[in-house]
Order: C-alpha cells, then sequence, then structure tokens
C-alpha cells in the first residue's frame, strides 16, 4: 500500500512539473551584484613587488584582468591565468586555487578583480603566480593554491559580460618573459615529426610535444595526461597555434585550451602532407623474418603485417622496445622512446607495422626490427615511428601459446607463451640482486629442463622475492647468446607458481669430485646437468675464519671450494648431498670452485667422517696440486713471529714460503702466532698464488724449536751463476746459466736474477724464477731468444725470458742472484762500475765458473771466472767468442 502511494505522489510530481513547463514557467535569474572594489593597483605593481623570494602583500592592492585560460577540457586544473588587457596585453599573472570547474565561474574573457591583500608572491620555474602559501619539507615556504574560503574574499567576477580575447601574433624566437601568462598565437607551425600520429599527452603524464616554425625555432606544448583529448591524434599539417604562454626553468611552452587552439590543417614546411592511416596488411611476421639471410638487412620491400603487442615498458623490464605477434610468430621491435605502454602500445593493443627501410638482424642470436646505429640494429628513431608503426582502435584479450620447456622450438622466439609446472631454482632470492644492473634466474621443470629468466634492477618488481612454489609461468620467449630466455612483462606472470614443488634431484646422477673438476676448461661452466655431489665438509664456519656463504668439502676422488648464494648453515663433519644443477664452475683469483649455489639444492646432510688430511711438504703445497684438499705440512714455522693470526703472514721451512690469510672476524684472529716449528693441518686454496686455509688455532701444532732460516746459509741454497755468454757472431744467442751442485733437487721459488746495465746503481730488470726448480747436480739455463737459442744450441733452453734483462747482457753489466729474503747470494761484477775495460767484461765474449766453485759469492771474486772478450783488462782474455763453437750451455 505504501509503495502506491509514494507511485501516486511521484506522478502528481511529473503532473506538476510538466504544467509549469507548458505554461511557460522559468526559475528566475539570481541577479549580478558586482563586486564594491575599486582598481589601484596594475599587475606589474605586484611584479615590481617580487625580489627573488617570497614575499605576503601587505596593503590592499586590487588588480584587475581578463580570463585567458580554461579548465572545460581538463588540460588546466585549478589555475586561473589571466592578462591586463583583451588585446595587445603588456603583462599576466596565474593564481592557484583549490577548486574545480573554474571556467563556469570564470568563462574565457570574463573580467576578474583580486584583492591582493594577504596573499603572497613567488616565482616557480621562472613564471610569477599569486596565492596562498604551504609550508615545504626543507622548512621553507611556496606559493600554493588558495583555499575555496580565501577564494571568496580575494577573488571577484564582474558582472561585465565576457569579451572576445585577441591573441598577440608572435614569432618563436621573439617571445621574452613579458608575455608569459598572456594568450599569443604563433602562424606557420607544425608538430615536430617525433609526435606524428600520436596522441597529445601520454596516459595520465602531462607531456612535452615540439611545435616548430619552418626556420627550425621550437617551443613546447605542454598537454596534460588527463585532458579530455589526451588520446587524440595530434595533427600532422602546418598552420596556426595559440595559448597561455608559460615557462619551465629555461624553456617557453603553450598550454591550449581545447584542441580548437590548434589550426594545423595546411601542407606542412617541406610541401608534404601526412596520414596517419595505416596502409594495407600484406604480409606476416614470419614472412618478414624469412628476409633474413644471416646478415644485417635493410628491407626495401613494403612488407605490412598486423600484429598484437604482447610486451612493452610498463614494468620497466623492458626498454626502448615492444614484443608483437600474429599468427605466424612473434618478434622484437626496438623504439628510441620511453614509457611506450603510454604510447598506444599497451598490451593487447593491436597495430599494424610497416617494414620498408627497416632493418633486421639476429642481435645476439634473436631476430629483431629496428633502425641503424653504427653499423648495426638499432632503434626506430622518434621522428620515423609514424612511418612504420600504426596504433588500430582495436584492443584484443592475449591467449598465450601453451607449452611445456621441451616442447619450445626457435620458432617460438618472440611470442607469448604460458608455461607449465615450472619453480625457480633459487627460491629464496630476490629477481635482482641488490647491486646488480639485472640477475639472471633459472626455472626448471620436473625432468630437470631449464630456462633462464633475465630481470632488469629497473623493473618494479625486482626487489621482490622469487615464487618458492611450483606452476605455470607466462611471458615472451626471447633468445640470448645460445640460451632461450623468458621476458616477464610483470609480477603477474609468475602468480600461478602456488603449488608444491617438485622434487627435482631425486633422480640426479651422483657424480664424484673429480668429475667436476675434469669438467673445468679455463672458462666458466653453466651446470645444466640433473647431477649432485656428495662429500663431507672440511671447513670450519663456527670459526670464523671462512664466510658464511663459503665452504670446502672433499669426497675420496678429489676437493673442491663451494660459494653459495647466502648463507648455508653446513657444519664442520657435515656429509652433504648437493644438487649442482643450475650452479656453475668458475675460477677466482685460480681457485675453482662450484659458483651460486642456492642454499635450497642440498638435498640431504648426515653427520660425516672427516677425511684425514694428506701429509706433504711445502713445495708440493706451492704446486697447486693440492688445490681445496685437506692437508698436513712438517717442519714449518711462521715467518713474522711478532705477530697475530689476523691478516697476513707466511709458512716457511727456510727454502719456501706458503702465504697464511686469516680473517680479521676469526675467533683466533687475536692470538699471537705459534713461535716454534713443527705441524699444521690446513686446507690448500689460491687467491692469485697458492695459500693455506687454517679452520682454527689448534691447527698449529708447532712443538720444536724455532729454526733461524739465516743461519741455514748457502748449503740449502747452493746453485750459483755458473756461466754468461755474450757470443761475437750472433747476439740472439746470448744465454745465463744456472748450477746446483748439491744431491737434491732444489726449488728457486722467491728467487731472482737482477740486471744493472753499465754503471746502474739502480736494477733495471730482473728474471723471477718461482715456479721452477734446477735438479741435483744440475744446470738451468735461460735465454733471451728461445727460438733462436733452439736453432744455434740444437736443444731449448730451460727457460724463455723476454729480451733486455739479465740473460740478454751485451758483457758490461752486472748480473746479481737473490734469494727469496732479498739476500744477494751471488753476483757478476761490481754494482755502480761499467764493465767495459774492465776485469767483469765479456762484451763479445763469454764468463765461465771455475768449476772448482761449489757456490756463490755475494762479493764478486775475478779469480772464480775464466772471462772472454775484446777489450777487458788484465786477467781477462782477449779473444772473442763464437757460437755455438766456443760455448757449451747446459754442461758443466
Amino acid at each position: 500500500m505504501k509503495s502506491v502511494r509514494k507511485l501516486f505522489l511521484g506522478l502528481i510530481v511529473i503532473m506538476i512539473w510538466t504544467c509549469a513547463e507548458d505554461q511557460g514557467y522559468n526559475v528566475p535569474e539570481t541577479p549580478c551584484i558586482s563586486p564594491a572594489l575599486k582598481v589601484n593597483a596594475t599587475i606589474g605593481d605586484l611584479s615590481a613587488m617580487y625580489k627573488g623570494a617570497v614575499v605576503q602583500i601587505k596593503q590592499e592592492l586590487i588588480i584587475e584582468g581578463y580570463v585567458i585560460s580554461s579548465d572545460e577540457k581538463g588540460n588546466f586544473y585549478r589555475t586561473l591565468h589571466f592578462q591586463n588587457s583583451p588585446e595587445n596585453p603588456t603583462e599576466g599573472l596565474q593564481i592557484d586555487v583549490d577548486i574545480q570547474n573554474l571556467h563556469t565561474m570564470y568563462p574565457i574573457g570574463s573580467k576578474i578583480l583580486i584583492n591582493s591583500e594577504g596573499l603572497y608572491l613567488d616565482k616557480y620555474r621562472g613564471v610569477l603566480k599569486i596565492g596562498g602559501i604551504y609550508p615545504q619539507k626543507n622548512g621553507g615556504v611556496a606559493v600554493g593554491r588558495l583555499s575555496s574560503t580565501l577564494v571568496k574574499k580575494a577573488l571577484f567576477v564582474s558582472c561585465e559580460s565576457p569579451v572576445k580575447m585577441v591573441p598577440m601574433l608572435v614569432e618563436i624566437d621573439h617571445i621574452d618573459d613579458a608575455m608569459i601568462n598572456t594568450l599569443v598565437v604563433l602562424e606557420n607551425v607544425e608538430i615536430t615529426s617525433d609526435s606524428y600520429c600520436q596522441s597529445y599527452a601520454l596516459v595520465d603524464k602531462n607531456t612535452n610535444v615540439l611545435v616548430q616554425n619552418c626556420s627550425g625555432n621550437t617551443i613546447v606544448l605542454r598537454n596534460s595526461g588527463y585532458a579530455d583529448f589526451q588520446a587524440d591524434l595530434l595533427p600532422v599539417g602546418n598552420g596556426k597555434l595559440q595559448g597561455v604562454l608559460g615557462k619551465y626553468n629555461n624553456d617557453f611552452q603553450l598550454t591550449i585550451r581545447d584542441t580548437n587552439d590548434l589550426m594545423l590543417l595546411g601542407d606542412r614546411c617541406d610541401g608534404n602532407s601526412y596520414s596517419c592511416i595505416p596502409p594495407s596488411v600484406n604480409a606476416t611476421i614470419q614472412e618478414v623474418k624469412d628476409k633474413y639471410q644471416g646478415a644485417l638487412l635493410q628491407l626495401e620491400d613494403s612488407l605490412v603485417f598486423e600484429a598484437i603487442v604482447t610486451a612493452n615498458d610498463k614494468s620497466g623490464n623492458a626498454y626502448k622496445y615492444i614484443y608483437v605477434q600474429d599468427d605466424s610468430g612473434g618478434i622484437k621491435i626496438k623504439i628510441n622512446q620511453k614509457n611506450l605502454y603510454l604510447r598506444g602500445f599497451s598490451v593487447g593493443q593491436k597495430i599494424v607495422v610497416n617494414t620498408k627501410d627497416l632493418y633486421i638482424h639476429a642481435l645476439s642470436g634473436e631476430l629483431q626490427l629496428g633502425g641503424l646505429y653504427e653499423g648495426n640494429i638499432g632503434n626506430i628513431e622518434s621522428y620515423d615511428v609514424f612511418k612504420h608503426l600504426y596504433v588500430l582502435a582495436e584492443n584484443e584479450v592475449l591467449l598465450p601459446k601453451i607449452v611445456t620447456l621441451s616442447d619450445i622450438t626457435a620458432k617460438d622466439i618472440g611470442s607469448y607463451l604460458l608455461l607449465e609446472n615450472l619453480q625457480f631454482l633459487e627460491q629464496e632470492l630476490n629477481f635482482v640482486d641488490d647491486t646488480a644492473n639485472g640477475s639472471t634466474r633459472t626455472l626448471i621443470d620436473c625432468t630437470a629442463n631449464t630456462i633462464h629468466v633475465r630481470t632488469s634492477k629497473f623493473a618494479n618488481f625486482s626487489g621482490a622475492k622469487l615464487p618458492t612454489g611450483n606452476g605455470n609461468v607466462q611471458g615472451v620467449l626471447n633468445y640470448y647468446n645460445g640460451n632461450f630466455q623468458l621476458l616477464l612483462r610483470d609480477i603477474n606472470d609468475v602468480v600461478l607458481m602456488t603449488n608444491e614443488r617438485c622434487n627435482v634431484a631425486e633422480n640426479a646422477e651422483l657424480v664424484s669430485l673429480s668429475e667436476i673438476r675434469n669438467m673445468f676448461f679455463d672458462k666458466s661452466l653453466n651446470i645444466t646437468q640433473n647431477i649432485k655431489i656428495k662429500a663431507v665438509i672440511t671447513s670450519d664456519a663456527a670459526e670464523l675464519n671462512i664466510t658464511e656463504t663459503n665452504a670446502f668439502i672433499q669426497d675420496d676422488s678429489g676437493a673442491i671450494a663451494l660459494r653459495f648464494s647466502s648463507p648455508h648453515g653446513l657444519k664442520f663433519g657435515d656429509e652433504v648431498e648437493l644438487s649442482l644443477l643450475g650452479t656453475s664452475i668458475e675460477e677466482y683469483k685460480g681457485l675453482l670452485q662450484l659458483n651460486h649455489v642456492p642454499k635450497a639444492n642440498i638435498i640431504s646432510t648426515t653427520p660425516g667422517i672427516i677425511p684425514a688430511p694428506q701429509t706433504i711438504t711445502l713445495e708440493q703445497a706451492l704446486s697447486g696440486d693440492f688445490e681445496s684438499v685437506l692437508v698436513r705440512i712438517e717442519n714449518v714455522q711462521f715467518k713474522d713471529i711478532t705477530k697475530t693470526y689476523s691478516g697476513e703472514n707466511k709458512l716457511t721451512d727456510c727454502v719456501d714460503d706458503l702465504n697464511v690469510y686469516i680473517r680479521y672476524q676469526a675467533a683466533f684472529s687475536g692470538f699471537k702466532v705459534n713461535k716454534n716449528n713443527g705441524a699444521v693441518i690446513g686446507i690448500m686454496t689460491e687467491y692469485e698464488v697458492p695459500q693455506l686455509y687454517l679452520r682454527k688455532s689448534y691447527d698449529v701444532t708447532f712443538y720444536e724449536e724455532y729454526i733461524d732460516c739465516s743461519m741455514v746459509g748457502l748449503t740449502n741454497f747452493p746453485f750459483y751463476i755458473s756461466e754468461i755468454a755474450d757470443p761475437d757472431n750472433n747476439s740472439g744467442a746470448r744465454f745465463i746459466e744456472l748450477y746446483n751442485p748439491s744431491n737434491e733437487t732444489q726449488s728457486m721459488n722467491g728467487w731472482q736474477l737482477i740486471r744493472y746495465t753499465n754503471a746502474n746503481v739502480t736494477s733495471t730488470k730482473n728474471i723471477q724464477l718461482t715456479g721452477f726448480s734446477i735438479g741435483a747436480n744440475s744446470t738451468f739455463v735461460i735465454s733471451p731468444n728461445a727460438a733462436e737459442f733452439l736453432a744455434v744450441y740444437g736443444f731449448e733452453s730451460n727457460l724463455g725470458v723476454s729480451k733486455g734483462g739479465p740473460a740478454d747482457s751485451n758483457g758490461d753489466d752486472t748480473i746479481v742472484l737473490v734469494n727469496p729474503d732479498g739476500e744477494v747470494v751471488d753476483i757478476f761484477g761490481l754494482i755502480g762500475e761499467d764493465g767495459s775495460g774492465t776485469n767483469h767484461e765479456f762484451e763479445d765474449g763469454r764468463a765461465l765458473r771455475n768449476t772448482g766453485i761449489q757456490g756463490g759469492n755475494p762479493i764478486f771474486d775475478p779469480s772464480e771466472w775464466v772471462i772472454w772478450n775484446d777489450t777487458g783488462a788484465g786477467g781477462t782474455i782477449k779473444l772473442p767468442q763464437n757460437a755455438p763453437v766456443d760455448f757449451n750451455p747446459g754442461i758443466r
């Protein structure tokens, strides 16, 4: 009953309204009341008050002006611009107000009055404006919008009817600051070609478009991304442009009220007219790809295809390119513009592509369309985009091709795919490392097929954690240097990865550490096989002398270093079963290691049996043959016994030295080093040279008396210089010979030969002998020209070096043999004395050590030598020697 009554009353109201309308009833208009204000100042008077900082107007100054802006079409927002005259203005100003729909209260041409008392003046980016005040984060203040309450007290509109506003005709190159906030008109101007066939503004973004005259002078046309005409295409002709003149820093800019302010209908300055209507479609993407024959190619035919945008730069994971596809396949198009997703190239958008004059090339193995850059495929320049890319009105819902990893083929490159049942290998990581420009992650299916995902640091999901589950992944397939990759458009492409993970490693093949080491050949190797290892942790992270992401492991076949992507939590003595799929074998500073190992690759850990350390000599430790192996080295001591363990030190047996480095974070770093001699247990590692890793201070068991290596003397280092040659007939046959008279092989690690040229007191050249040894009762021949030495003497020298060093003396230089402590062990000649004409000249001759000499002499004694030359002093033989007949290298 109530509803019937309501209906009846509604009908009565309608009838009354209808009757009133029929009788010519008019709603009475509210009469206009002119503001009781008397103008007593000009815009110029206010401008003169501004001295470079925010200023408050304290006098009752009344100014008037004529409105030139309008927010009716949304290109102005809560801003009123006015000038002092309907035509030929001399000054203008703007006021920001917290009111919308200003055009309904202050239409263009209406006269306004402003009581400026209490208001503020300031310049923003070069434009003077009046308004209220608001605080800034830095503690300062700035002029901003007047509240609606203050507007009622300060801003009034005259009852006079709006007048016609006549824009001032100007040339771009004659515009000056006095014209700011006035209505101007430009003639014979046109939009520059980099904005042809594009919208007035990007979606939701204020957008600058360049306008030019026929002389090439330009000005900015500023359009709002919220304007009603934002999506309309800019006109491509020539003509008039009027608008409100503004400025941003040093650049003048125009803002139009609506599209009627652009009257660009004539032919352009070059005499041509252009169209944004796409050409007829006559090809497919695959037909375009088929034109490629393996080298950079410019497409001469007008092949035109229609496609759908499948990926753009919206998330930041792509930059200056889009992917498009049709029923025949997909392709990447490189474009020299940012914010392509706002320029009409949204995902699902239909476009037409005219490939004439574009280039096609396989960059890193993937076919791409673009322009030319330094002889290679580059971006389509912004001023050429309109010639090749046409945005259609239609937009489609994209449906990806559903495939598994094993189904992917090269034909799918560039296409939008949905890959089923995948999971990330490194599920505890972010998409991108904190300090990287981008990172590559690996997706794997349950049968161990893999694909890479490369993510840019500029992607808006770069800091997100990788999904921990299994599921379907979407993206565009691309290709990089022999590997398929998946381009994620945004984080939504992986939101379906919520299912339980499959255990890929349960079907992994167990391999030994020696097999892993044998896989490495001088450069990084990514492991794509489903393999695993089982070994015991020999390092001790608890003692903090190794980082929480590093470890050493060993099995019966060998050992290797591990570097995890995050703290691993493995303990000394754990037997760990570890999947290697998705990791890499790399060498860092000489140390071979399994790198980029996610903690999730740990299949199982159980208590293990620590392998017994291998007992080796210090010389064996330096050989590199025991890398990452747990070893025991006997009869050694610290070289510097004044230090704590922290930092670098050396172990020595008075013959060889081995580096030891202890982290300052190590639990024992502050302990004084053991001052005795004895045995040490540790893991052989490498940092450019062999180095021993100590797990804890108890690895050092020195109970024997410390040895003073300086007292060992030359008996431990018996080799010396036995012959120096400078043949008269062939300087390429020069050599220097060392001899070891002992009954044991002697290491030359740390030893060097030094040359003092002529009368120099500083050395000029040296030969480092580390890594070499001399056999018992044997010679060691060094040649500066190994090929010539072989040709002359019929056998190879022990060491070939560069010219100009100790082995390449012309007979008047001093040669010195120095031990690892920097001590001179043997010398030929006198430092600081040119050998020419002396008893140590061997120019064009030979210096041969007497056979009775059995050790070096740090003081030159000519009686120990037989010397041949051409101009030497008494005691030498002035008879030049010729090779090979007068020399016997390698024979003592």
